[in-house]
């Protein structure tokens, strides 16, 4: 059973229920997901900085498992010796992620 409005037709919940036999209710609504996406850019790097980093960052992810994605991308740019790196994850795991990258790159020349 449906009703015509204008061009439009509505249907009760029980009718909708009835014609697919399946509850018009939604699912459980997800859990909340919180994601960060963090740039962190350091100048008057070096390769072999760039290397540590990635490394130590890399194995620290891979080393957990990991109830959301972790993605970490990295940029090296010789000629203005300035590293970039990308990372997205949740709140709790870009916070560990961003102070390993300052116990290892540091405010230091």
């Amino acid at each position: 059973k449906a009703t015509r409005i204008g061009k439009s037709y509505r249907i009760t919940r029980d009718a909708l229920e009835d014609f697919t036999g399946e509850s018009a209710v939604p699912a459980a609504r997800r859990a909340r997901h919180i994601e960060v996406s963090t740039v962190v850019t350091i100048d008057a790097a070096s390769r072999e900085l760039h290397d540590r980093l990635v490394t130590a960052l890399t194995s620290s992810v891979n080393g957990r498992a990991h109830t959301t994605p972790v993605r970490i991308d990295a940029a090296y740019d010789e000629a203005r010796a300035r590293l970039k790196i990308i990372v997205s994850a949740d709140a709790d795991v870009t916070t560990a992620l961003l102070g390993l990258v300052s116990l290892i790159a540091g405010d230091r020349p």
